[in-house]
């Protein structure tokens, strides 16, 4: 993947903790992580962030063996379609590769389909579907990447 998407000024890192209020205010907004502090407290945890200027999204994720499970990507409203989603999954996927993990893993609301095509745009392919795995009943699509 080329980094032609990359918004200007746009730069992605390990959260810092100076970072931590807009995550988790993003995470709130979101909605999709409830409970982001005890994530952060998982030594497998790591959260990546898009910053420029400010924090304009954040990747939540577990590095456990060879695999990588992305738990959370989120964007400030403000600033979506302009490609931070996509900046920061190359970014992350990039750090992946380099440290020899072998697939990275999702779960996506089977009705996102701005999450599926941007997961599918990366090479990420359904593995199976988990019927009523969110608590309002819907379903999740199991997504997976060979690195």
């Amino acid at each position: 993947m080329q980094n032609d998407l990359k918004p200007a000024r746009l730069s992605v890192f390990v959260e810092r903790p100076e970072d931590a209020p807009k995550v988790f205010e993003l995470s709130r907004i979101s909605g999709v992580c409830p409970d982001l502090e005890s994530e952060r407290q998982k030594e497998y945890c790591q959260i990546w962030v898009a910053a420029g200027p400010g924090v304009q999204g954040y990747l939540l994720c577990w590095w456990v063996a060879d695999e990588l499970q992305i738990v959370d990507l989120a964007v400030e409203p403000g600033a979506r379609k302009r490609g931070t989603a996509s900046v920061l999954l190359e970014e992350v996927l990039a750090a992946a590769r380099s440290h020899g993990t072998a697939t990275a893993l999702l779960e996506v609301r089977a009705s996102n389909t701005a999450a599926l095509a941007l997961y599918t745009k990366f090479g990420f392919q359904v593995a199976r579907r988990r019927a009523s795995y969110y608590v309002d009943g819907e379903d999740a699509l199991e997504m997976s990447l060979k690195l």
